[in-house]
C-alpha cells in the first residue's frame, strides 16, 4: 500500500533574487518522488480558517488571508504578501496519519535522502 505525501509545491511564491528560502526546490523534490513507487502524491487539503484561528489571533489571521498585515509583521514572517502565499500557509498545516508498517524505510527517512541529493 503506498504512503500518502502531501505537496505543497503548486503555490509557488515569488521571491526576490537573492532569497535565502529554496522554494524552487520543493518542486525538484516533488518530481523526485513522483517518479519512485510506493508513494501517493496528493495535493495537500487547505486547512479551514476556524481551524486556523484556534491557534491563532482571529484578527491577524484574517488580515493575513486578505494581506492586511502591517509591514512590520510581514516582514517577521520573511515572505513578501501574495494569495499563493496564504494558500501555501493554509496547506501547510500538518496532518495526521497511521504510522509506517513495512519493512522498507519510513517516508521521513526516504524524504531526508531525496533531500540530500538535492540540497
Amino acid at each position: 500500500m503506498p504512503s500518502p505525501l502531501f505537496y505543497i509545491d503548486r503555490y509557488r511564491i515569488q521571491l526576490p533574487e537573492g532569497h535565502k528560502f529554496p522554494s524552487g526546490k520543493y518542486g525538484m523534490l516533488h518530481a523526485l518522488l513522483a517518479q519512485e513507487p510506493g508513494f501517493d502524491l496528493l495535493p495537500a487539503p487547505l486547512a479551514a480558517q476556524p481551524a486556523i484561528e484556534l491557534a491563532h489571533n482571529p484578527s491577524y489571521v484574517k488580515q493575513f488571508l486578505r494581506g492586511e498585515l502591517p509591514a512590520a509583521a510581514m516582514r517577521r514572517i520573511g515572505f513578501p504578501w501574495s494569495e499563493q502565499l496564504a494558500q501555501r500557509s493554509l496547506a501547510s498545516r500538518r496532518r495526521l496519519r497511521q504510522p509506517h508498517r513495512t519493512k522498507r524505510a519510513s517516508p521521513h527517512e526516504y524524504l531526508s535522502k531525496c533531500a540530500r541529493r538535492i540540497f
